[in-house]
């Protein structure tokens, strides 16, 4: 986990999941209350959230001593 190629890796895949997660969000928010402005802060805050555990996870998991 120490080299840069696979943390590099490690962080597209956390990013990329939580891209799908606060898109999911935000558009179920959207179609919820038909309100944009909603959608997106509830879309920010599951993808900032999201983005948060999976590295904490990550760090969790793969480095342990």
């Amino acid at each position: 986990m120490n080299h840069p190629h696979i943390r590099a890796l490690w962080l597209a895949l956390a990013a990329l999941t939580a891209t799908l997660l606060g898109t999911a969000a935000g558009i179920i928010s959207w179609i919820g209350s038909r309100d944009v402005g909603s959608g997106l802060l509830v879309g920010g805050a599951a993808f900032s959230g999201g983005l948060l555990l999976i590295i904490t996870s990550i760090n969790f998991v793969v480095d342990r001593p």
